[in-house]
């Protein structure tokens, strides 16, 4: 590999993937609440979010700009989730989440603390990170 000269450097700390994990979350559980308790009950750190499927009673996103976006249910379809959570660091945890509602619009951001109570199932694909 070669550096450009005036090419800033970088350090890089590599992380071990470890086992994979498929957790199900029931009726009312919260998604990043529920999640972090997983990695408490689990004995697990880290955690990668691969992707999920399911559904929420009601959906709240965070916008990078500070506003906050309620999608009303129930029935508020996961279209896509993917982040990280630490457990032992949960202001660094980052859950991105894009969500269907009932009319066919979408709206995205990062999950919102207590805002996702799952509707009727959600399947997350977990990977944990050493």
């Amino acid at each position: 590999m070669m550096v450009q000269e005036g090419a800033p450097s970088m350090r890089l700390t590599p992380a071990q993937p470890g086992a994979v994990w498929v957790a199900r979350l029931r009726p009312y559980e919260d998604l990043v609440a529920s999640l972090h308790a997983f990695c408490i009950d689990n004995g697990l750190r880290r955690i990668h979010v691969l992707g999920c499927v399911g559904s929420l009673m009601h959906g709240t996103v965070l916008r990078p700009d500070g506003t906050t976006i309620r999608i009303e249910g129930p029935g508020v379809e996961i279209l896509s989730a993917a982040g990280w959570l630490d457990a032992e660091n949960p202001e660094q945890s980052f859950l991105a989440l894009t969500l269907g509602d009932r009319a066919g619009g979408v709206q995205a951001g990062q999950a919102a603390q207590s805002g996702n109570p799952v509707c009727v199932t959600a399947e997350l694909m977990l990977q944990e990170w050493q």
